[in-house]
């Protein structure tokens, strides 16, 4: 249980991390917030 546990939160970390950057990559053009 420990292990799935973890193994989820590996998951959603890497997601969350990926998500991000796919972000940061689209978003080239300055918000205009500082």
């Amino acid at each position: 249980m420990v292990l799935a546990y973890a193994l989820e939160a590996l998951m959603g970390m890497l997601d969350h991390h990926n998500l991000t950057a796919l972000t940061a990559a689209d978003t080239t053009e300055p918000s205009g917030e500082p």
